[in-house]
C-alpha cells in the first residue's frame, strides 16, 4: 500500500521540509508542529465545557486549549507536547472593534489542557505547518476556558475575542490543581519540563498542512461542544465490518477506505 501524505516533514540539505518540498518553519520542532517560548502575539476566544480535555487531566486554575499546530498532536492521538505547559496571556485589542481600546481584562496565567484542531475551527486554529498564521494573521491562538474562570477575568464585558500577546512561563506563576488522569496516556508533565523547545510530554503525529483551507466564520465568545476540542469528537461507527468503534472523527471518505481496503490515496 503506498500512502502520500502531504504533511510529512523531512530533511533535506538541512532545511525542513514538506514531502512537497515546501520549507516549513525554521523552528519546526518534531513533526513539523511550531513551538516557541515567546514572547509572541496571539488571539484569544472562551468556550465552556473543559473538563475532558485532550491532555487527558482537567484542571481548576485558568486553563485552555491551543492551537493544533502548537499543541502538538491530532484529533484522535492524544497529548501534545503543549500539554501542561503555562503562558501569560494580555489582549490589547478586538479584531471585531478596532475603535475599543479598553479597559480591557487582567492578564492572566493559564495551563494549556486542551487542543483547539484545525478542523471545524480555521478562522483562530487554522494555522497549519505551511500557513503558520490564523485568519487574523496570528501565528498562535489561545481558547480560554470558560468553567475555571480564566475567560471571566480576561475578557472585558461585551468582548469574546481579542488579540494581544502571550509568552511562556513557569507554572509556580500559575494558581489551581490537577485533577486525575481521565485515560491512558494523559500527559501535563509540561508543567515541569524548561521551556520550549525542551521536551515534556512530546509530539504526536504529525503538523496540520495547508490543505486545511475551509473558513469559519463566526465570531467570539465562541461554545463549539459538537466540533472543536479534541475530547469532545464524537467516535464514528466503523463501516469495515471488524465490529470497531473508532474515535476518528475527522477521516475523509478516502483516509477511511484504508482502514479495509488496500488501496492507495493521495492527502491533499
Amino acid at each position: 500500500m503506498i500512502l502520500q501524505i502531504s504533511a510529512i516533514a523531512f530533511v533535506l540539505g538541512g532545511t525542513l521540509r514538506s514531502a512537497r518540498g515546501a520549507a516549513l518553519h525554521p523552528r519546526a520542532a518534531a513533526g513539523g508542529y511550531i513551538q516557541t517560548p515567546g514572547p509572541g502575539t496571539a488571539s484569544f476566544t472562551m468556550y465552556s465545557g473543559c473538563q475532558q480535555p485532550a491532555c487527558g487531566v482537567a484542571s481548576t486554575g485558568f486553563s485552555a486549549a491551543i492551537n493544533q499546530l502548537a499543541f502538538g498532536s491530532v484529533p484522535g492521538l492524544g497529548p501534545g507536547d503543549a500539554c501542561g505547559r503555562c503562558f501569560a496571556l494580555t489582549g490589547t485589542s478586538d479584531p471585531f472593534s478596532p475603535a475599543f481600546t479598553g479597559p480591557f481584562g487582567k492578564s492572566i496565567v493559564v495551563k494549556v489542557t486542551d487542543m483547539c484542531p484545525v478542523q471545524g475551527n480555521e478562522q483562530w486554529c487554522g494555522q497549519t505547518a505551511t500557513s503558520d498564521t490564523n485568519q487574523f494573521n496570528m501565528p498562535v491562538h489561545f481558547d480560554i476556558c470558560e468553567d475555571t474562570g480564566g475567560a471571566a477575568q480576561f475578557f472585558p464585558s461585551g468582548h469574546g475575542a481579542l488579540t494581544g500577546t502571550w509568552q511562556e512561563v513557569s507554572c509556580s506563576q500559575w494558581t489551581g490543581t490537577d485533577g486525575g488522569s481521565l485515560f491512558n496516556g494523559s500527559c501535563i508533565i509540561g508543567e515541569n519540563a524548561p521551556f520550549w523547545p525542551s521536551v515534556g510530554c512530546g509530539n504526536q503525529g504529525l503538523a496540520p498542512d495547508i490543505r486545511a483551507t475551509r473558513h469559519d466564520n463566526r465570531k467570539g465568545n465562541n461554545n463549539w461542544p459538537d466540533e472543536h476540542h479534541d475530547s469532545e469528537q464524537a467516535s464514528a461507527e466503523d463501516k469495515t465490518g471488524l465490529g470497531l468503534r473508532l474515535a476518528l472523527p475527522h477521516l475523509t471518505a478516502c483516509q477511511f477506505r484504508l482502514l479495509s481496503i488496500h488501496n492507495a490515496c493521495e492527502w491533499g
